[in-house]
């Protein structure tokens, strides 16, 4: 196929996809996407570099800097970035994939299953890092074609270096997928041992050396001082976030979750399985689903003679699977239950691609085509639920409704009655006065095992009414299932385990929340946020 007409598909596949994305475009009410862009009207200080994702805020920066000179410092500009990269990543992948040969029908219907596959849409919306990742592993893939079984070489090897490289500047994980390339370097060339050996470990320990040398730049910006220091920022993340999530056998059945996630849109099916089977009987039954899916596709390759071949012959075809094995195993460590699966589409389809070229793909087009489809649909009516968290009317309705002296009170800083009070109480920590209390947060958690938290919750309750304000309690406080599972160790759809939550005793809580509001007078009220209706309390007359 000519150059042009592999550019031309690729470029209207990336053009239909752009113009579904701007016409569907959700605002931004994803909480990272969002405070990232908060993050952004800050300097370079410590709390804002993140290493896990090092370029990130000095680019956030500058796309800031660059809506505020065009007249239009809101979040589209964040958001439109996102997409143009989504668009771009579209384009190289689906001439990637005709360059190997798999066809037109193949190319274009792989790579929209692509575009609007649920976590590409999700990142790309939501002004994530990730569309940057997932074009430098584009990048990086393109470089070890053609296919005539060598490895790359010279500008070509310096593409896959610096791909990776670009792609952990955005994404620290991203480092794995280094050694999976070098041991592809090893096995794949005709070269004698010694020659590969060399390769590999210049070509890695390039890659390596670029990326530690823009982290100790960048470090100076934090303030770390000597190696101890440096190696503790730079997993600082690792060790802030939560511990690794591998629980044996559950992370098996959660990661099935996270593959199906990635691959079709799957929120109502999970409403459905919550509500009609136990959460053991839902990781059984995706571990049942995974064992089979594996078996299957097991099975299928034990009888591809060209899957043998490819493994024997292809530096791409190898490099692929060495690069889905160390991903997976990130993601099966650190949240398998996440967005983090997307990633492996890449791979995993330049892999099929492969294995079906020169021959008829009709039945994988067409599954591409109805997921697709089913994908758009459903991810657009996942993005009108998930709307109602943006902050931004948010605010507009508490300033409205809301004196001077009014608070409201949720339970925590967390997912309540479908709300993301997380996000909403950090933008509203950038007033100059904040209303909103979190019982968890503001009480409970800062007074540790003392138990004064009832004391000084009344105490601010007591202070608002005394003032003349008014005081607004989120109707989920009143729900025993927002207590039932604050880690939501059992829930087989969490994408980890809340450990701050570790040392509160839910149901107990429960019951001294009770016993606080016992002594109020509980009304309905006008103020609600998004579904959730507030109760506004009262002395006893």
């Amino acid at each position: 196929m000519r150059k042009e007409e592999s550019w031309g598909l690729g470029l209207a596949v990336a053009v239909l996809a752009g113009a579904v994305y701007l016409a569907l475009r959700p605002p931004l009410f994803n909480y990272d996407g969002y405070v990232y862009r908060l993050q952004a009207f800050s300097p370079f200080q410590d709390d804002n570099l993140n290493p896990h994702h090092l370029l990130w805020h000095p680019l956030q920066a500058g796309l800031l800097k660059i809506s505020e000179s065009i007249g239009h410092p809101t979040t589209a500009p964040f958001q439109i970035f996102g997409l143009a990269i989504n668009c771009l990543t579209l384009a190289l992948f689906c001439r990637l994939l005709l360059k190997l040969g798999a066809g037109r029908i193949f190319s274009a219907s792989a790579t929209l299953f692509v575009a609007f596959s649920p976590k590409f849409w999700l990142l790309g919306m939501q002004n994530q890092p990730y569309p940057l990742v997932f074009l430098a592993l584009v990048l990086y893939l393109d470089a070890w074609f053609p296919e005539n079984g060598s490895v790359p070489e010279g500008l070509r090897l310096a593409q896959a270096g610096l791909a990776l490289a670009v792609a952990t500047f955005f994404q620290q994980a991203a480092a794995l997928l280094v050694p999976a390339g070098a041991l592809a370097l090893l096995i794949c060339s005709h070269d004698s041992w010694r020659w590969r050996f060399r390769r590999a470990v210049f070509w890695s320990g390039s890659v390596a050396g670029l990326v530690l040398a823009v982290y100790l730049g960048m470090s100076r910006f934090a303030g770390t001082t000597g190696i101890r220091d440096f190696a503790s920022w730079t997993t600082r993340y690792l060790e802030t976030q939560h511990s690794l999530q591998v629980q044996f056998p559950e992370f098996l059945s959660k990661s099935v979750i996270g593959i199906l996630r990635s691959v079709v849109q799957t929120y109502r099916m999970e409403d459905y399985l919550r509500e009609h089977l136990s959460n053991r009987a839902i990781l059984q039954l995706y571990g049942a689903l995974g064992l089979l899916a594996g078996a299957g596709i097991a099975w299928a390759l034990r009888k591809s003679p060209r899957f043998r071949q490819l493994v024997r012959h292809s530096p791409l075809f190898t490099v692929c699977l060495l690069s889905l094995a160390a991903w997976s195993a990130f993601v099966f460590a650190w949240e398998p239950t996440g967005y983090y699966w997307g990633l492996n589409l890449f791979p995993s389809l330049i892999c099929v691609g492969m294995l079906v070229r020169g021959r008829p793909a009709r039945i994988f087009s067409s599954v591409f085509i109805v997921l697709g489809a089913w994908n758009l649909y459903a991810n657009h009516a996942r993005d009108k639920v998930d709307s109602i968290n943006f902050p931004e009317p948010l605010v507009e309705a508490i300033q409205h409704h809301l004196g001077s002296e009014d608070i409201f009170i949720v339970l925590g800083r967390d997912w309540f009655g479908e709300m993301d009070y997380d996000l909403l109480l950090t933008c509203l920590d950038r007033y100059p006065r904040n209303p909103g209390r979190a019982i968890l947060h503001d009480w409970v958690m800062p007074q540790g095992e003392s138990g004064n938290w009832r004391e000084k919750m009344r105490s601010e309750i007591e202070s608002a009414l005394d003032s003349e304000g008014r005081v607004f309690v989120a109707e989920h406080v009143f729900w025993t299932d927002s207590y039932a599972d604050l880690q939501q160790a059992q829930d087989p759809f969490a994408e980890f385990i809340h450990e701050e939550y570790r040392h509160i005793n839910g149901p107990a809580l429960y019951r001294e929340v009770e016993q606080v509001f016992d002594e109020y007078e509980l009304e309905e009220s006008s103020f609600k946020l998004g579904p959730e209706n507030f109760l506004e309390l009262r002395r006893p007359r």
